[in-house]
């Protein structure tokens, strides 16, 4: 009996090393108490608060499986903790899975299916745990050069600096910050060249402006001028006229 006890504190639940220290330390009477009735029921304690500690990190799968043995009793949740946990943790693994396949790129959508083709637990948990971080590193980079082969000037400068660092983390952090960021450099830029070309042409404007001005007011100081000379001869003209009048009148008087 006593090595059924022992066996019973090596390995049993809270409830149970706690009733099998006290068995031991006590009584032939007290151990036999222990294995024959105590001992069922402190197993059935520790087997529902081992249930009811995993149901906080379980799927969906496993913890409605869970909750219908908790509701069921002891003998139900005896039989979960044997096999009954396998199957609804394989259609939770599947179910992860399947969610990086609809959402990862070329990279994660062709693992996932390796794994959920072979179908296993080793295999599923093997994509989630290692296999679907090196897809999504290989689409990653596949994305960075993709933005590459169109990129303006920064973006290119930015994108190659993440390439030849080449770590998950330089990669990554292009993809969600490094490229926006010198999206606007150029974006910048290309302001600034456009506010330059504006100045460029409405300084070459105002030149031409300025010079038909400058060629219309030398055509006027011109057209002045001319009407000047022109003003002086039909003055002296007129002159001439008035004195060529005043000949004839004195050649008439002197006749007459």
């Amino acid at each position: 009996d006593q090595g059924r006890a022992v066996w019973a504190y090596k390995t049993g639940g809270r409830a149970v090393r706690e009733g099998a220290a006290a068995a031991l330390l006590g009584t032939p009477a007290a151990l036999t108490a222990f294995l024959t009735t105590e001992l069922p029921v402190a197993r059935a304690e520790d087997n529902r608060f081992a249930v009811l500690s995993s149901l906080s990190g379980a799927g969906r799968s496993v913890q409605q499986t869970a909750s219908a043995a908790l509701s069921a009793g002891d003998e139900a949740v005896a039989a979960f903790l044997r096999d009954g946990f396998a199957a609804p943790v394989l259609e939770d693994l599947r179910v992860s899975v399947f969610s990086a396949l609809d959402n990862g790129g070329t990279a994660m959508k062709r693992e996932a299916s390796k794994a959920l083709n072979t179908n296993t637990k080793e295999s599923l948990e093997t994509f989630l745990r290692t296999t679907q971080h090196t897809a999504q590193q290989e689409d990653e980079q596949a994305a960075v050069f993709a933005i590459l082969s169109t990129a303006s000037p920064e973006v290119k400068k930015y994108a190659e600096r993440a390439l030849t660092d080449g770590s998950p983390a330089a990669i990554r952090l292009f993809l969600s910050s490094g490229q926006h960021i010198a999206r606007a450099r150029d974006e910048e830029t290309a302001t600034i060249e456009q506010l330059v070309e504006i100045v460029e042409r409405e300084g070459k404007r105002a030149k031409l402006t300025t010079d038909k001005a400058v060629a219309f007011s030398a055509r006027a100081k011109e057209a002045a001028e001319k009407a000047k000379i022109a003003a002086l001869e039909a003055a002296a003209e007129a002159k001439a006229a008035q004195q060529d009048v005043r000949k004839s009148a004195a050649a008439a008087n002197n006749a007459a």
